[in-house]
């Protein structure tokens, strides 16, 4: 920049931080700008210029909403040619506790002299939470399958874990909600201090779910964290009632296939117990060897659920740890990883499917190229247990969906595990309670079996050796509900005609079309309406 040096020139020389404001009530005196603090700001200003400068003064504006100037206009007295200066007296304003965490404050400084405006920006650190349900427990209150239900009452187990830039105050947790239909216990669970990365799992949150919710239903429940000066930071997550389609592997492999890709890769998932994310759980679904034995080289190895009914509005749940090959070289970049599709046309077809945030990874090929092509989005490198989040929006009706792992012709590592996997409903956004929004499900519906799973000639709850299937109908229809073993052969048709609107309830002893005791093991039972279906499963043991 060209300017004349015979006048008066300022440039900012000199900016000091000091949140340890004597008198204040807020602030640590880290001199890092922090929610919920006040700020003595204090300039210092250089004259360049060739010519004195006399009785500068300042004033500072911002627009930002997340500020509260408390002194916005300073003295800085004459300020001879190439002398700097600080102010008399600081600038002062305070940050609101409800600042986002990253959030950048612009501020405009005008002063007396030129240039006459100078713009400073400093970025906000607050605490920012993420709250998680890791255990669902209906076993006192419910039917004890861990899937809230109309009318049960659950415990549920949070993690609440602060992701922020700094820490948070001394908080104490209230579960609230956003639906009618879900009526939380009060009680303030204390939670302490949480520094930066902590997580912490309080005591079970008590939530009874009301009789009239309907069968498959998903809103928000909120969990409302609170401190001292008024702070309150309320946190949104998701919780569903019925079960769509959901897996936490422990029992057994009757609901999932998996084989090698097509050509001449190998396939190496199995149900291992050497790491699980289930809360009392022991299995996972593992592509690598057994225990901690690494992968082998040239996978394309694919885990496959069964087809089953998709609703309108869904999105994918599931747990995941992983430990692939990387690229030293090229950042981002890796040789073995894993992704996800999904088919609506029965296995014909496959289409990808992208996580909430994205793959981390692009795969790079090797001297013996796995079975991705190059640049193909994957999960890879080392990652603990995290969740991960799939909108399946854009899909309705029968689909399947398969996790793929690849491996090329170089380094191994440990692999990759999938445990927890459910289908929820995608609450509404921005929804109050007793609104007409909430997602439900307004078309033919086929119920989770009761008891699932069910002990011949001991289940409890639905009549000794029955279980009960339930439907509904908003129209009558013609209809079918047929049982199907694993291999996709007809074991009896339980119930079939011209149904009523409404819901109907059929009641199965365990017996097949020739009136014989069925064996132990998996099933699947199917409604046929007006040419679609809906599929759910069933365990029998004995």
């Amino acid at each position: 920049m060209e300017f004349d040096l015979d006048r008066v020139y300022l440039t900012l020389d000199g900016v000091t931080i000091d949140d340890d404001m004597l008198g204040a009530s807020y602030g640590d005196g880290d001199g890092v700008i922090e929610f919920d603090e006040t700020i003595e700001l204090t300039l210092a200003l250089h004259n360049l210029g060739h010519v004195d400068a006399y009785d500068v003064t300042a004033g500072i504006t911002t627009g930002s909403s997340f500020v509260g100037l408390c002194v916005s206009e300073v003295s800085f007295g004459d300020i001879l040619s190439g002398e700097t200066v600080a102010s008399d007296e600081p600038f002062v304003f305070h940050v609101t506790r409800d600042v986002p965490n990253g959030d950048v404050i612009a501020f405009t400084v005008e002063i007396s002299e030129e240039p006459g405006l100078l713009g400073l920006d400093f970025e906000v650190l607050a605490p920012m939470y993420h709250v998680g349900i890791v255990d669902i427990d209906d076993t006192g209150g419910g039917n004890g399958n861990g899937i809230p239900d109309p009318g049960e009452t659950v415990e549920i187990t949070l993690m609440v874990s602060n992701v922020g830039g700094t820490d948070s105050p001394d908080l104490e947790a209230v579960l609230g909600t956003a639906s009618d239909f879900f009526i939380p216990d009060g009680t303030p669970h204390p939670l302490g201090v949480l520094a930066v990365g902590q997580s912490v799992t309080p005591g079970a949150f008590t939530v009874e779910v009301s009789a009239a919710c309907p069968p498959i239903y998903t809103h928000n429940l909120r969990l409302v964290l609170s401190g001292p000066n008024h702070y309150c930071a309320p946190v949104p997550f998701i919780f569903s009632v019925g079960e769509i389609f959901a897996d936490d592997m422990e029992e057994g492999t009757a609901f999932w296939t998996h084989y090698a890709g097509q050509g001449s890769w190998l396939d190496e998932w199995h149900l291992e117990t050497h790491r699980n994310h289930t809360p009392g759980g022991e299995s996972s679904w593992k592509c690598g060897g057994a225990g901690s034995v690494p992968y082998t080289t040239l996978l394309y190895s694919i885990l496959q659920t069964i087809e089953f009914d998709l609703p309108a509005g869904c999105h994918l749940r599931f747990w995941h740890w992983i430990d692939a090959e990387t690229s030293v070289t090229y950042p981002d970049y890796c040789y073995d990883g894993g992704l996800m599709e999904i088919t609506l046309e029965g296995g014909w077809s496959w289409l990808p499917l992208t996580p909430e945030g994205g793959y981390p990874y692009l795969i790079r090929d090797g001297a013996t190229p796995g079975p991705f092509a190059a640049e193909t989005p994957v999960w890879s490198g080392q990652q603990g247990w995290t969740e991960v989040i799939v909108d399946l929006s854009a899909y309705e009706g029968p689909i399947m969906l398969r996790w793929a792992f690849g491996s090329d012709g170089a380094d191994v590592r440990e692999g990759w595990y999938i445990d927890d996997v459910r289908i929820c409903m995608t609450p509404p956004a921005a929804v109050e309670p007793g609104s007409d929004d909430a997602q439900v499900i307004i078309r033919p519906l086929l119920f989770p079996a009761c008891p699932n799973p069910v002990t011949m000639n001991s289940a409890a709850g639905c009549g000794a050796s029955d279980v009960v299937l339930r439907f509904a109908l908003p129209e009558p229809a013609e209809g079918k509900l047929m049982l199907f073993d694993t291999s996709g052969r007809l074991i009896r048709v339980l119930a079939s005609g011209t149904f009523e609107p409404g819901q109907h309830q059929i009641t199965w002893n365990g017996r097949n079309a020739a009136g014989r005791q069925v064996n132990a093991g998996g099933y699947f039972y199917r409604l046929s309406v007006n040419g679609a279906s809906q599929t759910q499963r069933l365990i029998v043991v004995r």
